[in-house]
Protein backbone atom coordinates (compact mmCIF):
# COMPACT_ATOMS: atom_id res chain seq x y z
CA UNK A 1 0.00 0.00 0.00
CA UNK A 2 1.40 3.35 -0.81
CA UNK A 3 2.85 5.59 1.75
CA UNK A 4 1.15 9.25 0.48
CA UNK A 5 1.77 11.95 3.28
CA UNK A 6 0.47 15.77 2.85
CA UNK A 7 2.37 18.66 4.08
CA UNK A 8 0.51 22.17 4.07
CA UNK A 9 2.01 25.76 3.94
CA UNK A 10 0.43 28.48 5.21
CA UNK A 11 1.88 31.33 3.11
CA UNK A 12 1.22 35.57 3.02
CA UNK A 13 -0.33 35.36 -0.57
CA UNK A 14 -1.59 31.66 -0.74
CA UNK A 15 -2.19 28.44 1.34
CA UNK A 16 -0.69 24.90 -0.21
CA UNK A 17 -0.11 21.56 -0.05
CA UNK A 18 1.45 18.49 -1.44
CA UNK A 19 0.74 15.06 -1.37
CA UNK A 20 3.79 12.73 -1.71
CA UNK A 21 4.94 9.29 -2.17
CA UNK A 22 7.14 8.28 0.11
CA UNK A 23 6.54 4.61 -0.77
CA UNK A 24 10.16 2.78 0.03
CA UNK A 25 11.98 5.21 1.60
CA UNK A 26 15.52 4.08 2.46
CA UNK A 27 17.35 4.74 5.44
CA UNK A 28 19.57 7.88 2.89
CA UNK A 29 16.06 9.46 3.47
CA UNK A 30 14.10 10.96 0.15
CA UNK A 31 15.10 10.31 -3.25
CA UNK A 32 13.09 12.86 -4.78
CA UNK A 33 11.85 13.14 -8.49
CA UNK A 34 8.49 15.20 -9.28
CA UNK A 35 6.83 12.00 -10.12
CA UNK A 36 6.74 11.51 -6.67
CA UNK A 37 4.04 13.93 -6.05
CA UNK A 38 1.02 12.74 -6.47
CA UNK A 39 -1.25 16.00 -6.07
CA UNK A 40 -0.76 19.40 -4.93
CA UNK A 41 -3.14 22.05 -4.11
CA UNK A 42 -3.02 26.35 -3.94
CA UNK A 43 -5.52 28.83 -3.16
CA UNK A 44 -4.91 32.47 -3.20
CA UNK A 45 -5.80 33.40 0.50
CA UNK A 46 -3.86 36.92 0.97
CA UNK A 47 -2.94 35.93 4.92
CA UNK A 48 -0.81 38.92 4.84
CA UNK A 49 -3.45 41.41 3.61
CA UNK A 50 -3.53 44.33 6.01
CA UNK A 51 -1.21 42.67 8.31
CA UNK A 52 1.31 45.67 8.10
CA UNK A 53 -1.63 48.08 10.06
CA UNK A 54 -3.11 45.38 12.43
CA UNK A 55 -0.85 42.85 13.46
CA UNK A 56 -3.65 40.18 12.90
CA UNK A 57 -4.63 37.90 10.91
CA UNK A 58 -7.72 39.31 9.16
CA UNK A 59 -11.17 37.41 9.93
CA UNK A 60 -11.86 37.04 5.96
CA UNK A 61 -8.38 35.83 5.77
CA UNK A 62 -8.91 33.07 8.92
CA UNK A 63 -12.34 32.21 6.97
CA UNK A 64 -10.47 31.81 3.43
CA UNK A 65 -7.62 29.85 4.76
CA UNK A 66 -10.16 27.09 6.53
CA UNK A 67 -12.09 27.14 3.71
CA UNK A 68 -9.03 26.26 0.95
CA UNK A 69 -7.59 23.66 3.74
CA UNK A 70 -11.01 21.86 4.50
CA UNK A 71 -10.87 21.77 0.23
CA UNK A 72 -7.46 20.34 0.27
CA UNK A 73 -8.49 18.12 3.02
CA UNK A 74 -11.26 16.40 1.12
CA UNK A 75 -8.89 15.38 -2.04
CA UNK A 76 -6.10 14.04 0.19
CA UNK A 77 -8.79 12.13 1.32
CA UNK A 78 -10.00 10.73 -1.69
CA UNK A 79 -6.50 9.97 -2.31
CA UNK A 80 -5.89 7.91 0.37
CA UNK A 81 -3.57 10.27 2.02
CA UNK A 82 -2.80 11.78 4.98
CA UNK A 83 -1.47 14.73 6.39
CA UNK A 84 2.04 14.65 7.76
CA UNK A 85 2.45 18.22 9.08
CA UNK A 86 2.34 22.02 8.19
CA UNK A 87 4.94 25.06 7.84
CA UNK A 88 3.85 28.67 8.97
CA UNK A 89 5.97 31.45 7.40
CA UNK A 90 6.17 35.23 7.26
CA UNK A 91 2.48 35.92 8.03
CA UNK A 92 2.04 34.10 10.70
CA UNK A 93 5.72 34.93 12.20
CA UNK A 94 3.74 38.58 12.56
CA UNK A 95 0.85 37.69 13.62
CA UNK A 96 -0.69 37.93 17.09
CA UNK A 97 -3.30 36.35 16.69
CA UNK A 98 -1.80 32.87 14.58
CA UNK A 99 -2.58 30.87 17.71
CA UNK A 100 -6.45 30.96 16.66
CA UNK A 101 -5.60 30.09 13.39
CA UNK A 102 -3.35 26.81 14.51
CA UNK A 103 -6.45 25.69 16.85
CA UNK A 104 -8.54 25.84 14.08
CA UNK A 105 -6.26 23.70 11.72
CA UNK A 106 -5.35 21.37 14.18
CA UNK A 107 -9.12 20.71 14.76
CA UNK A 108 -9.57 19.76 11.16
CA UNK A 109 -6.93 17.75 10.08
CA UNK A 110 -5.02 16.68 13.37
CA UNK A 111 -1.74 18.87 13.23
CA UNK A 112 -0.52 21.95 14.28
CA UNK A 113 1.37 23.89 12.29
CA UNK A 114 5.15 24.52 12.86
CA UNK A 115 6.09 28.32 13.04
CA UNK A 116 9.42 28.50 11.28
CA UNK A 117 12.22 31.01 11.48
CA UNK A 118 13.00 32.95 8.13
CA UNK A 119 16.23 31.22 8.09
CA UNK A 120 14.80 27.71 8.16
CA UNK A 121 12.42 29.04 5.34
CA UNK A 122 15.17 29.84 3.31
CA UNK A 123 17.23 26.36 4.78
CA UNK A 124 14.27 24.09 3.40
CA UNK A 125 13.41 26.03 0.74
CA UNK A 126 16.85 25.42 -0.82
CA UNK A 127 16.91 21.85 -0.08
CA UNK A 128 13.98 21.66 -1.51
CA UNK A 129 15.31 22.98 -5.05
CA UNK A 130 18.59 20.83 -4.46
CA UNK A 131 16.12 17.42 -4.77
CA UNK A 132 14.07 18.75 -7.26
CA UNK A 133 16.87 19.78 -9.34
CA UNK A 134 19.60 17.21 -8.79
CA UNK A 135 20.88 17.94 -12.16
CA UNK A 136 22.03 21.47 -11.34
CA UNK A 137 24.64 22.61 -9.06
CA UNK A 138 22.63 25.26 -7.37
CA UNK A 139 25.01 28.82 -6.59
CA UNK A 140 21.78 30.42 -5.10
CA UNK A 141 18.10 30.36 -4.19
CA UNK A 142 15.33 33.15 -3.95
CA UNK A 143 11.97 32.41 -2.55
CA UNK A 144 9.74 35.20 -3.01
CA UNK A 145 6.71 34.92 -1.01
CA UNK A 146 3.80 37.93 -0.51
CA UNK A 147 5.81 38.83 3.26
CA UNK A 148 9.06 37.84 2.97
CA UNK A 149 11.82 37.29 0.43
CA UNK A 150 14.19 34.24 1.37
CA UNK A 151 17.95 34.53 -0.21
CA UNK A 152 20.26 31.31 0.47
CA UNK A 153 23.46 31.33 -1.27
CA UNK A 154 25.72 27.68 -1.70
CA UNK A 155 29.95 27.54 -1.10
CA UNK A 156 31.97 25.47 -3.69
CA UNK A 157 31.62 22.58 -2.04
CA UNK A 158 27.68 22.87 -2.22
CA UNK A 159 27.27 23.69 0.98
CA UNK A 160 24.54 26.19 2.78
CA UNK A 161 27.17 29.55 3.14
CA UNK A 162 24.23 32.29 3.87
CA UNK A 163 20.90 32.24 4.86
CA UNK A 164 18.78 35.83 5.06
CA UNK A 165 15.19 36.22 5.36
CA UNK A 166 14.18 39.71 3.85
CA UNK A 167 11.39 41.53 5.30
CA UNK A 168 9.85 42.51 1.84
CA UNK A 169 7.73 40.43 -0.27
CA UNK A 170 5.51 40.76 -3.09
CA UNK A 171 2.08 41.56 -1.04
CA UNK A 172 3.80 44.16 1.32
CA UNK A 173 5.68 45.60 -2.23
CA UNK A 174 1.61 45.77 -3.67
CA UNK A 175 0.02 47.62 -0.50
CA UNK A 176 2.82 50.33 -0.16
CA UNK A 177 3.63 51.14 -3.96
CA UNK A 178 0.28 50.05 -6.08
CA UNK A 179 -2.26 52.79 -6.26
CA UNK A 180 -5.58 52.17 -8.66
CA UNK A 181 -6.29 49.45 -10.72
CA UNK A 182 -2.88 49.05 -12.64
CA UNK A 183 1.03 49.38 -12.46
CA UNK A 184 1.99 53.10 -12.27
CA UNK A 185 6.02 53.01 -13.65
CA UNK A 186 6.81 55.63 -11.77
CA UNK A 187 6.72 53.66 -8.56
CA UNK A 188 9.61 51.43 -10.37
CA UNK A 189 12.10 54.10 -8.83
CA UNK A 190 10.99 54.10 -4.93
CA UNK A 191 10.41 50.25 -5.00
CA UNK A 192 13.77 49.17 -6.26
CA UNK A 193 15.43 51.98 -3.67
CA UNK A 194 13.20 50.21 -1.10
CA UNK A 195 14.46 47.27 -2.28
CA UNK A 196 18.32 48.37 -1.89
CA UNK A 197 17.67 49.44 1.36
CA UNK A 198 16.18 45.93 3.01
CA UNK A 199 17.70 43.30 0.45
CA UNK A 200 21.58 44.00 0.76
CA UNK A 201 23.20 40.74 -0.83
CA UNK A 202 26.34 39.44 0.55
CA UNK A 203 28.59 37.99 -1.35
CA UNK A 204 27.64 36.00 -4.91
CA UNK A 205 26.76 32.17 -5.77
CA UNK A 206 29.33 30.20 -7.89
CA UNK A 207 26.21 28.54 -9.76
CA UNK A 208 22.96 29.01 -11.25
CA UNK A 209 20.52 31.09 -9.54
CA UNK A 210 17.28 29.21 -8.85
CA UNK A 211 13.92 31.36 -8.09
CA UNK A 212 11.12 29.79 -6.13
CA UNK A 213 8.11 31.34 -5.89
CA UNK A 214 4.59 32.37 -8.00
CA UNK A 215 6.22 34.78 -9.85
CA UNK A 216 8.35 32.92 -11.19
CA UNK A 217 6.37 29.98 -12.03
CA UNK A 218 3.65 32.27 -13.45
CA UNK A 219 6.07 34.37 -15.93
CA UNK A 220 6.96 31.10 -17.38
CA UNK A 221 3.63 29.82 -17.52
CA UNK A 222 2.59 33.13 -19.09
CA UNK A 223 5.46 33.39 -21.48
CA UNK A 224 5.02 30.19 -22.41
CA UNK A 225 1.69 30.79 -23.10
CA UNK A 226 -0.02 27.78 -21.34
CA UNK A 227 -4.02 27.76 -21.01
CA UNK A 228 -3.47 25.33 -17.94
CA UNK A 229 -0.88 25.00 -15.46
CA UNK A 230 1.31 22.30 -16.07
CA UNK A 231 4.49 21.86 -13.47
CA UNK A 232 6.14 19.70 -15.37
CA UNK A 233 6.73 22.48 -18.46
CA UNK A 234 7.03 24.94 -16.15
CA UNK A 235 9.68 23.25 -13.49
CA UNK A 236 13.11 23.71 -14.32
CA UNK A 237 12.74 26.54 -17.34
CA UNK A 238 14.92 29.52 -17.85
CA UNK A 239 14.05 33.09 -17.42
CA UNK A 240 16.66 35.88 -19.59
CA UNK A 241 17.33 39.41 -18.05
CA UNK A 242 15.95 40.49 -21.19
CA UNK A 243 12.81 38.25 -20.97
CA UNK A 244 11.72 39.79 -17.44
CA UNK A 245 12.31 43.24 -19.17
CA UNK A 246 9.48 42.70 -21.95
CA UNK A 247 7.22 41.28 -19.33
CA UNK A 248 7.61 43.92 -16.84
CA UNK A 249 6.46 46.43 -20.54
CA UNK A 250 3.63 43.71 -21.04
CA UNK A 251 2.14 43.87 -17.48
CA UNK A 252 2.51 47.52 -17.25
CA UNK A 253 0.36 48.33 -20.32
CA UNK A 254 -3.17 46.56 -18.93
CA UNK A 255 -5.10 47.25 -16.06
CA UNK A 256 -5.18 44.49 -13.31
CA UNK A 257 -8.38 43.45 -14.06
CA UNK A 258 -7.59 42.49 -17.57
CA UNK A 259 -4.49 40.60 -16.42
CA UNK A 260 -6.49 38.88 -14.22
CA UNK A 261 -8.66 37.21 -16.67
CA UNK A 262 -5.37 35.62 -17.98
CA UNK A 263 -5.49 31.60 -17.42
CA UNK A 264 -2.27 31.64 -15.67
CA UNK A 265 -2.41 34.76 -13.68
CA UNK A 266 -6.20 35.05 -12.23
CA UNK A 267 -7.43 37.90 -9.88
CA UNK A 268 -5.30 36.95 -6.31
CA UNK A 269 -2.09 37.47 -8.81
CA UNK A 270 -2.77 39.97 -10.94
CA UNK A 271 -1.63 43.09 -8.59
CA UNK A 272 1.64 40.91 -7.42
CA UNK A 273 3.58 40.46 -10.40
CA UNK A 274 5.52 43.88 -11.15
CA UNK A 275 6.59 43.68 -7.42
CA UNK A 276 7.98 40.09 -7.63
CA UNK A 277 9.65 40.81 -11.17
CA UNK A 278 11.21 43.34 -9.93
CA UNK A 279 12.47 41.69 -7.05
CA UNK A 280 13.85 38.66 -9.28
CA UNK A 281 15.80 41.79 -11.63
CA UNK A 282 17.40 43.67 -8.32
CA UNK A 283 18.88 40.08 -7.24
CA UNK A 284 19.99 39.31 -10.69
CA UNK A 285 21.40 42.77 -11.24
CA UNK A 286 23.09 42.20 -7.72
CA UNK A 287 24.54 38.78 -8.51
CA UNK A 288 25.54 39.96 -12.25
CA UNK A 289 23.09 37.14 -13.09
CA UNK A 290 21.84 37.24 -16.87
CA UNK A 291 19.02 34.15 -16.69
CA UNK A 292 17.23 32.04 -13.65
CA UNK A 293 15.79 29.06 -13.54
CA UNK A 294 12.60 28.31 -12.24
CA UNK A 295 12.06 25.92 -9.95
CA UNK A 296 8.31 24.96 -9.27
CA UNK A 297 9.03 22.76 -6.15
CA UNK A 298 10.87 24.61 -2.78
CA UNK A 299 9.52 24.64 0.54
CA UNK A 300 7.26 21.74 0.76
CA UNK A 301 9.20 19.01 -0.58
CA UNK A 302 12.60 20.20 1.66
CA UNK A 303 9.74 20.41 4.80
CA UNK A 304 8.74 16.59 4.13
CA UNK A 305 12.56 15.60 3.91
CA UNK A 306 12.81 17.30 7.40
CA UNK A 307 10.15 15.25 8.46
CA UNK A 308 11.56 12.03 7.64
CA UNK A 309 14.60 12.77 8.18
CA UNK A 310 13.14 13.33 12.12
CA UNK A 311 11.94 9.60 11.82
CA UNK A 312 15.18 8.72 11.92
CA UNK A 313 16.42 11.10 14.47
CA UNK A 314 18.75 13.24 12.68
CA UNK A 315 16.18 16.66 11.97
CA UNK A 316 16.16 19.55 12.67
CA UNK A 317 13.97 22.42 13.81
CA UNK A 318 13.59 25.74 14.45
Amino acid sequence: MADLRAVLDLGSNSTRYLLVDCTGIGPTGLSFSPRRVVARGNRITRAGESLALTNSLSATALSRIMRAVSQFDQEIKMAGGSWAGAVATSACRRAENRQQLFDSLNQLIGVVPRLISGENEAWLTARGAQLALPQITLGAVLDIGGGSTEFLLFDNSGKIDNAISYPVGVVTLAEQFIRGDSWDQEQEGPLRRQLQQLCQVRGSGTGPLVVVGGTGTTAVAYKQQLKNYNPAVVHGQTLELAEIELLKRQFSEVNFNRLAKHPMIGAGRADLLMPGLLIIQYFMEQLSASRVIISDLGLLVGFIDQLLEEEKGEGFSS
